[in-house]
């Protein structure tokens, strides 16, 4: 048998499942649809669909390498989203997609008040509305009496952790996406947790990515396992990216374009000036890492364009004839664009049912317009010089790239191999079984 450390990508779209061995070979990966359904209007992910699917997909990759054995595993997940709890740990309802809050009279108010003001200057995130704030306000006034029985939230990657056997636990990286973490005290506010009705017990404790959480319960995967094998934390999607493709230094930045986008450079905390920036911490174990970060909403765009348009494959677009363009006259603005925002905003783009050039290229350079401005602030956090590295799916389209890099005016390399998010979760778990295979030690 092979000593191997299991990563999980519980993405918007899709599931990923691979294993790493001690010498980083990858075995697998396997990958399938995300469970989702339509819960009250909103786009929605059931925690224990999502179980099911995973144990389905260990099963699938024994088939393929009926070798491993499993020491560890760790788990990644989008932001934002969650899963409610009861006192007794049974999940109460679905987990709102992190793009699909419910609608809320509350947060609109909040957004309006000096609360986004106090918001910020905890969390140091600009928009309340891409928070798991947003999500609990949505969730008291839809189904007041299901959230006052809700014990605890967990993001989806903690809740998957926690039901393979590891304690109730979120990574940084997480907390620091829910609203109410203060980024720089570190600890849960309780003025925002006030605002839901609720105290720091709806919240579990903090800790760093590939701290180990506890050890795989037995028969909680169809896959041989070491009666030791560790639940390690994982963490926010696209801070584990950055750790798969080994994007750990200020001398690197990482485009991860997954449903959202979003540009990360490891910093120390005591590098920012100011919160200018939306802020995503520690993809380190060792607690001094943070990733600076920004979001759009990238493949989401893209994704919707082809259903317009009855495109299935994103590659199919008519990115040569968008690319044959001169730059667009017009286009969107997606700073200010976030969750069901965005099919009303392609909409003004005067989208219609037959595949357009224009309509494309004007979506592609508005993102990369605000990816320029983001860069150029990650940019300004130090003098040392960086180079960009690309993952997701939107990164695997030649045309997308070659227009990205014509509006940001620098080389993107495109990381090589897939499944960059379940890789650092795999060596997020390797780091529980052994720190020193692990290698999340800050440079």
């Amino acid at each position: 048998m092979i000593p191997c450390a299991l990563g999980v990508d519980v993405g918007t779209t899709h599931l990923k499942l691979l294993a790493l061995t001690r010498d980083e070979e990858v075995l697998g990966p396997v990958r399938r649809p995300t469970p989702e359904l339509h819960w009250h209007g909103v786009v929605a992910h059931d925690p224990e669909a999502v179980l099911a699917e995973l144990a389905g997909m260990a099963h699938e990759l024994g088939r393929l390498a009926p070798e491993i054995q499993v020491v560890g595993v760790a788990v990644a997940s989008m932001a934002e989203e969650g899963v409610l709890l009861d006192a007794r740990g049974r999940v109460l309802a679905p987990a709102p997609a992190w793009f699909s809050p419910l609608p809320s009279r509350g947060l609109a108010a909040f957004c309006d008040a000096e609360g986004a003001s106090r918001f910020y200057g905890v969390s140091g995130l600009r928009n309340p509305r891409v928070s798991s704030l947003a999500h609990w306000l949505g969730l008291v006034e839809a189904f007041p009496d299901l959230f006052a029985a809700a014990d605890r939230f967990l993001s989806m990657d903690a809740f998957v952790a926690y039901r393979l056997g590891g304690e109730a636990a979120l990574a940084r990286s997480q907390a620091s996406r829910t609203g109410a973490w203060d980024v720089l005290g570190e600890h849960w506010d309780p003025w925002t947790l006030e605002q839901v009705g609720k105290t720091g017990r709806f919240l579990p404790p903090v800790r760093p990515t590939g701290a180990r959480l506890g050890s795989l319960r037995p028969g909680a995967l169809p896959l041989p396992s070491d009666p030791r094998a560790a639940v390690a934390v994982g963490g926010h999607d696209h801070a584990l990216g950055a750790l798969g493709v080994g994007v750990t230094t200020p001398g690197a930045v990482l485009d991860s374009m997954g449903t959202a986008e979003s540009l990360l450079r490891p910093v120390s905390l005591s590098a920012l000036p100011d919160r200018a920036l939306d802020l995503a911490v520690n993809a380190s174990a060792g607690g001094t890492r943070h990733v600076a970060m920004v979001g759009l909403p990238t493949g989401r765009a893209l994704r919707l364009l082809g259903e317009a348009w009855g495109i299935a494959h994103l590659a199919d677009l008519p990115w040569a004839e968008a690319l044959a363009r001169p730059a667009p006259a017009m286009t969107l603005d997606f700073g200010s664009v976030a969750g069901e925002g965005l099919p009303s905003a392609l909409e003004r783009l005067g989208l219609t049912s037959a595949p357009d050039p224009a309509i494309l290229a004007a979506v592609v350079h508005g993102m990369a317009e605000v990816a320029r401005q983001r860069l150029e602030a990650l940019a300004s956090l130090d003098a040392a010089p960086f180079r960009v590295w690309a993952i997701g799916g939107a990164a695997a389209i030649p045309g997308h790239m070659d227009l990205r890099r014509r509006v940001l005016g620098r080389p993107v390399t495109v990381a090589p191999g897939s499944e960059h998010v379940a890789l650092g979760a795999a060596k997020a778990a390797w780091a529980g079984v052994d720190p020193q295979v692990g290698q999340l030690a800050p440079a």
